[in-house]
């Protein structure tokens, strides 16, 4: 009889656990609005969605995958990626003059050019507008620190009289990941000094574990280990935050430019992009970081107050810039605004 009773008591103990936790599900759901049946961890994108493939890199996590052309395949806009995963400026990948020098432009997707073909990213139509050779190495997903990084790896090859970064607020807020869809390295601070974590990067799983394969699908079990256990749920698919220093993280990475940039005698410029809207808290991290530039080694290119001074006289033209990313014609005001605020320099300090 007492085997019963314990059988018993423990079927009802787990009827009420199950009872429990679907209740939890079901509210939890409710309250944020996630009616679907899906698995939550697969829906976090991540890089193996893209259009265009990758290859992993020890040193900054990923770079595009060297070599690659879409060309025949059915995609919208013509990518072609050389070597080190520089991406082709269009049908001919040096316009410059034999007396051209070198412009190396890095930073994230805004200066890769999502959304538009090889000839249509700013840094293509700056190597027409300018005549100088202009190396677009700026890869989709990179936080301000991968950037860095990138400009750090990249400078010894091209051998650069200019490096122009291009920057969107959300890659300043990459600096406290160590997982943007994919594995990154990421910068903490000891002694008020930057310590680089992270490496050499792990390659990141592509598919999903067979825990996300099953647990994936409660709303729950997703939201707890996100929250509770983000680095061991969320690997290879969304973002892992390890730290809350972003500002003064952005901070010391200003200065390793702005040393950078004096050491190596390099004329380097700072390209601030936005998004069709501008939210004030990404406005917020602009000014932030612009007031850690010092010692003058980086001149700041904003490029806010102009375009929200068309947005203002010419809503449509503003709008036309835009389809998430900037379209070709977003990118060519883009490319024309760098060379009118470089263009004595580059004509001065280039030749």
């Amino acid at each position: 009889m007492k085997r019963k009773e314990i059988l018993g008591s423990c079927v009802i103990s787990l009827l009420l656990v199950v009872v429990t936790v679907g209740i939890c599900e079901v509210a939890l759901r409710i309250k944020h609005q996630k009616l679907s049946w899906k698995n939550f961890v697969e829906e976090n994108w991540n890089l193996a969605s893209l259009e265009f493939p990758i290859q992993h890199d020890s040193q900054l996590g990923w770079i595009p995958k060297e070599n690659f052309s879409n060309q025949g395949l059915p995609a919208k806009d013509k990518i072609t990626l050389l070597a080190l995963g520089v991406r082709s400026n269009g049908q001919t990948n040096d316009r410059g003059n034999q007396n051209s020098s070198t412009v190396l432009t890095v930073g994230a997707s805004t200066v890769f050019g999502s959304q538009v073909s090889d000839e249509q990213t700013w840094p293509a139509i700056l190597e027409e507008v300018s005549g100088h050779r202009v190396i677009n190495a700026g890869v989709f997903a990179y936080g301000f620190d991968q950037v860095i990084l990138r400009l750090e790896q990249l400078v010894p090859q091209f051998n650069p009289q200019w490096v122009i970064l291009g920057i969107h607020p959300d890659n300043l807020s990459q600096v406290t990941m160590s997982q943007k869809y994919a594995k990154k390295p990421y910068f903490d601070i000891s002694e008020n000094k930057l310590i680089l974590k992270n490496t050499p990067v792990p390659m990141t799983k592509k598919e999903l574990a067979p825990y996300q394969a099953v647990l994936g699908y409660s709303y729950l079990a997703h939201y707890l280990l996100s929250k509770l256990r983000p680095e061991f749920w969320l690997e290879g698919h969304g973002e892992i935050k390890v730290h809350d220093r972003e500002t003064e993280v952005n901070c010391l990475l200003a200065k390793r430019l702005e040393n950078t940039c004096s050491e190596k005698h390099l004329n380097c410029a700072l390209v601030f992009q936005y998004f069709q809207t501008t939210a004030p808290e990404a406005r917020n991290r602009v000014v932030n970081l612009k007031s850690c530039f010092v010692k003058g080694s980086v001149s700041i290119l904003d490029t806010y107050e102009p375009l929200e001074l068309i947005r203002t006289q010419n809503p449509k033209l503003y709008e036309s810039y835009f389809n998430f990313h900037m379209t070709s014609a977003g990118n060519a005001w883009t490319a024309n605004y760098i060379q009118e605020k470089l263009n004595l320099k580059i004509n001065s300090q280039l030749n």
